[in-house]
């Protein structure tokens, strides 16, 4: 590999059993490869030990801020590695898993050893400073009902307040002047505080804990409408698609435009692969 530029992808799969050849290997992948062959890696066992030279040179790698700068990963991108290295890319906890996992035949994936799961959070942390600056004023309201710690984007194992978390703080770091809200039990629209020290960690926490009802678009205009709140963006953020009034909410959408400014309207379902009916109006 050294003498000769391989890349690890042209090498037959026999050759992936040894070290020496990740050793060699990861020094010449760009920091999104080394991310893409981690599974490969751990199914070999070579991110279990700490003294793994693999694991160091998995390390040095995803803790290159140039190497990160150059990658162009988005955090959305970490965080969904990072929900796949703590779940030890398992398959979803279904019945048919579970008959799977008895087999005599079944391998499970070694887990990791935590530096890495470490590693990849302070580089979501760095990626964070990567996003587009887009100066903007926008009005967040999240559903915060128990099944917000369902699966999103794809992964049973990514809870959908942590998708959810990491894009508020992602807009937060591009600028966007946010006010996070939620729809409670009451069917009162509640304002909830949100810091420049927020991880998403913490910020999840907090979601996790905030007793939220349906979430109502329509209703969350009608409140930044009447409160005169100003916003370029209005996000609604739910798991799954609720029944929405779409007359209701394109009705309050006209009066917002025309009685404070002209806004946008995101109707965010992060575990659901598509909405029907749609929430646009496309006329």
């Amino acid at each position: 590999i050294d003498k000769h530029s391989f890349d690890v992808e042209s090498l037959p799969t026999h050759l992936l059993n040894h070290a020496k050849v990740w050793e060699h290997a990861i020094s010449r992948l760009p920091v999104r490869g080394v991310l893409s062959h981690l599974r490969t890696m751990a199914k070999r066992g070579f991110l279990t030990n700490e003294s793994s030279p693999v694991l160091g040179k998995v390390l040095q790698s995803i803790r290159d801020p140039l190497a990160l700068a150059a990658s162009k990963l988005q955090p959305a991108d970490i965080l969904s590695v990072i929900a796949q290295v703590e779940s030890c890319w398992e398959h979803p906890p279904t019945t048919a898993h579970r008959a799977k996992t008895q087999s005599p035949n079944y391998v499970k994936i070694p887990s990791p050893h935590h530096s890495l799961i470490t590693g990849l959070q302070k580089m979501l942390v760095s990626s964070l400073s990567h996003v587009p600056k887009v100066p903007c004023s926008v009005v967040i309201c999240v559903d915060c009902r128990p099944t917000i710690t369902k699966g999103c984007w794809g992964l049973w194992s990514l809870k959908a307040v942590k998708a959810m978390s990491l894009t508020i703080l992602a807009l937060m770091k591009g600028g966007a002047d946010i006010t996070l809200t939620t729809l409670g039990e009451d069917k009162l629209m509640k304002q909830l505080p949100l810091n420049t020290t927020d991880t998403v960690e913490t910020l999840g926490s907090r979601l996790e804990k905030v007793k939220g009802g349906v979430m109502d678009p329509a209703l969350l205009m009608r409140w930044a409408r009447e409160g005169t709140k100003r916003a370029d963006l209005v996000i609604c953020m739910t798991d799954s698609h609720a029944e929405v009034d779409r007359e209701d909410l394109w009705t309050e959408l006209e009066l917002y435009r025309s009685t404070v400014c002209p806004v946008k309207h995101i109707y965010m379902a992060l575990s659901s692969k598509s909405l029907f009916p749609t929430i646009a109006n496309k006329t």
